[in-house]
């Protein structure tokens, strides 16, 4: 709307006074403040039926056009009035809302549209978006989907409209085609370029629901009777309208929907929650003196006090406390750094509540608690644990890479609520990996016959290397004392030379030959293969039992775990 009055004293006095009327609250729009004109009616009681919206511009202030509004000596009113942003600390909040005109009558505010029409104004200047803020249009978005929900309006751009409608291409063509009115009767242009028509658009027509993205307890929690407890729970605006705060309880608002309330109060939003946002309520509730399982129903209201999206619940025992008592933690005292391994640990519920997962009852790993020593954190219910009856949990831990003594603590959990009940405690040394090099220099080198001493070579293991003519039934042996039963990689090492046989017999444990060309990929270790040895006397042999005519070299083996 722009009329010289309205940007003249807006521009001057900045919001500095109002007229006098009567404030109170709309009882046609919860949100909004209703501010009658007094002394004076500046509306049409009858019409054509409202079958429209029109959007304005003040080019002006919100509280400098209220005053100039209420004025007797001014023939224009409005139904509502939006304000854009909080100038000053005496400023109205920004998205504030002002009824002046009932919605069940006729303002006069767009000539020869009025008895069409609803009109809102919004503060500012089509020349200067600064004034369109965010509040604005959430705000008034709400209070245009209001008017089109009470009235049967179509939520579309033929029919929430700008003052300076006329400008949009084929709008006035099809007025003409569907309505008696001028569709250029006003010469307005407001509110301007720079209005979001997208966004605006996008918030009218935008779903409205919810999603729980965290609740404090959790469902199944035990509460013991009587007792007090804090309870939150965040809601995501998973739809595409605003959450308005504009209000307080008129606005939108968490409410008590069924069950049992446990001092449940209504919750209003405070800020506006935008689409895609959160927001998180928190109450004190009071546990029901007697026993049994209570559900609080929550579920969110709007502006137009209907109920929208889904029911949120929260579901607690009550008569009971938590507790357990450990009744054995076995778990093996060596382990293998890297390896697995299985344990058992078995509990006692000596507390008044049924253990359940619904519930959020685990097992959790201890001192320090949630570690990860092992793997994990958690071991999960093998069933349901009445009281009295023990739970055994039975998983399969990875001992840590690094070798050492470490604690193998275990506590019940009921997660989010509380740890409880004593631990069961052990302790497990975590061994390094056997790494076993035996050369024909050490005690564990064994010879059937004559093997020749060489300490001149050089790519020999260690100070030396043995060998004899093949073509023999004869041996050498290499043996080690394994510190543990599991997976090896052996390997030989041996001298290359022109004179070694190509068909060198290994053997580990008795088994099948591996033959070897000793001919080539000498001084380094050579696979033999994996295999899995039992803890103690584990042997390689290797045998001058092949072809004539050469030398077979015996120098050292290497025991590998993995």
């Amino acid at each position: 709307m722009k009329t010289p009055e309205i940007q003249k004293i807006g521009l001057l006095l900045g919001g500095a006074f109002l007229t006098a009327s009567a404030v109170q609250a709309s009882t046609d729009f919860g949100p909004a403040t209703y501010r009658p004109m007094s002394g004076c009616t500046k509306w049409y009681t009858s019409g054509n039926g409202h079958k429209f919206v029109v959007i304005h511009d003040m080019e002006g202030y919100f509280a400098s056009t209220i005053s100039y509004l209420n004025r007797c000596d001014v023939s224009v009113s409005i139904h509502y009035m939006v304000n854009g942003v909080k100038d000053a600390t005496s400023d109205y909040p920004a998205g504030d809302i002002d009824q002046q005109v009932r919605e069940a009558n006729y303002a006069w505010h767009a000539r020869c549209w009025n008895t069409w029409m609803y009109g809102t104004e919004h503060e500012g200047f089509a020349s200067n978006p600064a004034w369109y803020s965010e509040e604005m249009y959430a705000n008034s978005a709400t209070l245009q989907r209001h008017l089109c929900n009470g009235a049967s309006i179509a939520k579309d751009r033929n029919h929430v409209i700008a003052h300076g409608q006329k400008l949009v291409s084929g709008w006035s063509a099809w007025v003409n085609a569907n309505y008696s009115f001028d569709p250029n009767c006003n010469s307005h242009t407001d509110p301007g370029p720079s209005w979001n028509w997208t966004k605006f658009m996008g918030y009218i027509n935008g779903t409205e629901t919810g999603v729980q993205t965290a609740q404090s307890p959790a469902d199944g929690t035990s509460i013991a009777p009587g007792a007090t407890f804090t309870y939150s729970i965040t809601l995501q605006n998973s739809g595409g309208t605003p959450w308005i705060g504009l209000g307080g309880t008129e606005g939108y608002t968490l409410n008590f929907l069924s069950g049992t309330a446990m001092g449940w109060t209504q919750k209003t939003m405070g800020a506006n929650v935008l689409p895609g946002a959160s927001k998180t309520f928190t109450q004190t509730l009071t546990a029901p003196t007697a026993a049994g399982t209570y559900t609080l129903n929550l579920r969110l209201n709007n502006a137009d006090d209907l109920y929208f999206g889904p029911t949120y619940a929260l579901t607690i025992n009550v008569g009971g406390v938590n507790n357990a008592s450990a009744v054995s933690d076995t778990a093996p005292t060596h382990v293998t750094a890297g390896k697995t391994f299985s344990a058992t640990v078995v509990m006692n519920n000596n507390g008044g509540t049924t253990w359940t997962t619904a519930g959020g009852y685990k097992l959790g790993s201890q001192d320090a608690a949630d570690n990860t020593t092992w793997g994990f954190t958690r071991v999960a219910l093998p069933a349901s644990i009445a009281p009295g009856a023990n739970a055994t949990f039975t998983f399969t831990g990875t001992a840590p890479t690094t070798p050492g003594t470490y604690s193998f603590d275990w506590q019940m959990v009921q997660e989010g609520v509380m740890w409880f009940g004593t631990k069961a405690t052990a302790t497990i040394i975590v061994d390094p990996l056997v790494n076993v090099i035996v050369d024909d220099a050490d005690a564990g080198f064994t010879m059937n016959g004559s093997w020749i001493l060489v300490t001149t070579g050089v790519d020999q293991y260690g100070s030396g290397f043995r060998y004899r003519s093949t073509g023999y039934v004869l041996d050498a042996t290499w043996t080690a004392n394994l510190a543990h039963t599991g997976t090896y990689k052996v390997y030989a090492w041996w001298a290359q030379g022109g004179n070694r046989t190509t068909t060198a017999p290994y053997s580990v444990n008795g088994g099948a030959a591996v033959i070897k060309n000793q001919q080539a990929n000498g001084g380094t270790w050579n696979l033999l293969g994996t295999y899995s040895l039992n803890a103690g006397n584990n042997a390689v042999s290797i045998s001058a039992n092949t072809t004539a005519g050469s030398i077979v070299v015996a120098d050292a083996v290497k025991f590998e775990e993995q």
